[in-house]
């Protein structure tokens, strides 16, 4: 806050200077401002205030080097200090107890007495000290071949011809060489000193022994010959370092003894096949519980005969097709033989005539040679085709039997007394092959074959003692076993039917015939519930 001065005006009382109130206002913010410097607002800080010009001496007091700046001379300084002095950078001091960090400070013209360690240690192989001084001088020596050189802070040793190395080619003389801890190789007798070599009174063993099987011995000195004999039956020959002996055109008399080695003479005489032994030298012609496994193989002109249940045999060949697994077996040498092509997938059976394919449940009907489905359709069946000698695919036959008929009479008719009678079927219930007329059903053309037919009719009123019949005619023929007849004491109406079987032929012509006996004429009634003639083939 800046000062604030009280207005006193120009002159005592002319009204133009603050009044109290407001000159006391300023007097009391110039005070609240000074004792808040000074002090904490209230009261005033106990002590003595320091000037910019005035001398003072300061006590318990902080000043930051950030902000502050203390000016003078090292002798002041000093003066200033109670306990010792300031270090210069021109300035010649001792000093004591400090540590300097050589990697941010330089240190020169330190003399080996400053030092603790002034000197350095050179020890020889034969444990002999010297040391040097720093700053003294070594000397590297070189001896009998051997010289050394400086370049820069390299010293090079290096040797002449005289000093034999791992890798260097040199000529020994007067040397001794212990075998047992060295070795010598790839060397011959022509790369060794002097004409004569190395002489077998000059190695530690200089000879091999041999022995035969009487244990007699001999000894052969290195570089002489051993010769190999054979003998009766025996050849030898010798290739490089390979010596081989060949036996050939052995007989029992080339063995020990003039009857030669007999089965009596072996601790094993015979040998066992499955349960058949065979003396060593017999033919065996069978052998019973003979097993054969692993890669083992049967071959020859003879047979297999097994009873026993669980047989396994394989019979898989990888062929490109019928033509090609010919090529690898022969059927006719094998007929009958059952082969299973594994590249096709396909069972075969050998024959004379070639390899025959097997068909099977996932083959289609169609690869049967008298089958063709060609052209097959929904619904169709497969029906025999004589002239081409084959299955042939056709339209399934209606699941209705045909031909078939029903047909009743659409009014009554008159029947005179014993007179036989065609009954009259005006009323066509069902006709499937328009083969119903003029009362009769003929047999449609290729519709031969057995028939069910059956009839009924109802006569009217027969008077008693009198009766009644009908029957079937095939072609005008009574049709046995169809007729039916009824007599009764009363008059009463009467119903006769009947059906039968009858093997028919194309052309066959079937009617219903009837016929009364009594006084007067009798009426046949009509409606499919009196009178009906009906049928249809079965097979």
């Amino acid at each position: 806050m800046a000062r604030q001065v009280v207005n006193r005006g120009s002159a005592a009382n002319d009204g133009t200077g603050d009044n109290l109130r407001d000159g006391a206002g300023k007097i009391n913010d110039n005070f609240t401002e000074l004792y808040t410097a000074f002090g904490d607002g209230s009261t005033i800080t106990a002590g003595t205030f320091i000037t910019d010009t005035g001398t003072h001496t300061l006590t318990n007091k902080s000043i930051d080097l950030t902000d502050n700046t203390l000016t003078g001379t090292t002798a002041e300084f000093n003066t200033a200090l109670t306990d010792n002095d300031f270090a210069t950078l021109a300035g010649s001091e001792t000093l004591t107890n400090k540590v300097i960090n050589a990697s941010n400070n330089t240190l020169s013209n330190i003399g080996n007495s400053a030092l603790t360690n002034s000197s350095i240690s050179i020890i020889a192989d034969d444990s002999s000290a010297q040391s040097i001084s720093l700053g003294g001088s070594i000397l590297f020596t070189g001896g009998s071949g051997i010289t050394t050189s400086i370049s820069g802070n390299e010293i090079s040793f290096v040797t002449d011809g005289s000093i034999v190395t791992e890798t260097s080619t040199d000529t020994l003389t007067n040397k001794s060489i212990d075998a047992t801890t060295n070795t010598l190789s790839n060397i011959t007798n022509t790369e060794l000193s002097g004409s004569a070599g190395i002489t077998n009174a000059n190695l530690a063993n200089s000879s091999i022994t041999i022995r035969d099987d009487s244990s007699t011995t001999d000894a052969i000195s290195l570089g002489e010959t051993l010769v190999v004999t054979g003998g009766s039956g025996i050849d030898t020959a010798i290739a490089s370092n390979e010596l081989t002996l060949s036996v050939s055109g052995l007989t029992n008399t080339n063995l020990s003894g003039s009857a030669g080695i007999t089965n009596a003479n072996f601790d094993n005489s015979s040998i066992t096949l499955g349960a058949t032994a065979i003396n060593l030298g017999d033919t065996a012609g069978s052998a019973t519980n003979f097993n054969l496994s692993g890669t083992s193989s049967l071959s020859g002109t003879g047979t297999i005969n097994t009873t026993g249940s669980g047989n396994k045999l394989r019979f898989n060949v990888a062929a490109a097709d019928a033509s090609a697994l010919g090529t690898a077996i022969n059927p006719t040498t094998y007929e009958g033989m059952f082969a299973y092509n594994t590249t096709e997938n396909y069972p075969y059976v050998a024959d004379t005539a070639g390899w025959t394919r097997i068909l099977t449940e996932n083959d289609s009907i169609g690869d049967l040679s008298n089958v063709t489905i060609a052209g097959i359709a929904d619904t169709n069946v497969l029906a025999w085709n004589s002239s081409n000698a084959r299955f042939e695919p056709v339209a399934a036959a209606s699941a209705s039997p045909t031909p078939a008929w029903s047909v009743t009479n659409a009014s009554n008719q008159s029947l005179s007394d014993d007179v036989l009678t065609r009954v009259v079927f005006d009323t066509e219930v069902l006709d499937t092959d328009n083969a119903f007329a003029s009362n009769v059903f003929t047999v449609p053309v290729g519709e031969g074959g057995k028939y069910f037919i059956g009839f009924r009719v109802f006569v009217d009123d027969i008077d008693a003692s009198n009766y009644c019949m009908a029957y079937l005619e095939v072609n005008g023929v009574a049709e046995g076993g169809t007729d039916v007849q009824i007599a009764h004491s009363s008059t009463t109406n009467v119903n006769l039917h009947s059906n039968t079987l009858v093997d028919l032929s194309a052309g066959d012509e079937v009617e219903v015939v009837c016929k009364i006996t009594g006084a007067g004429t009798q009426e046949l009634r009509s409606g499919t519930f009196n009178t009906l003639f009906y049928g249809w083939k079965v097979a």
